[in-house]
């Protein structure tokens, strides 16, 4: 099986099960990719997963790409789940 390797400059949104960043437009939907997500503590979190959604809007310099995990390490998924946690225990402003 052939993965595309990608290491995410921006990401949108993520969750225990997947992510949305910011990326090249070449990348194919329903193809196979290896992740790093650089997470602001400094540390990276490695997973495959798929290219499920790819979008582009009309004028954008980027493309969002949606990407559903499939394999993660035990230690980076309990790494993802705290800065999940922590993001969601943070006081909103406005």
């Amino acid at each position: 099986m052939h993965f595309i390797a990608m290491i995410a400059d921006h990401t949108k949104n993520i969750s225990e099960s997947g992510a949305l960043i910011s990326g090249p437009a070449d990348l194919p939907l329903g193809g196979r990719i290896i992740l790093h997500l650089k997470m602001p503590a400094g540390n990276i979190i490695k997973t495959k997963g798929a290219i499920v959604r790819v979008s582009k809007k009309e004028g954008a310099k980027e493309t969002t790409i949606a990407v559903k995990f499939s394999d993660i390490a035990p230690v980076d998924l309990m790494n993802l789940r705290n800065f999940i946690e922590q993001e969601l225990n943070k006081p909103r402003q406005g």
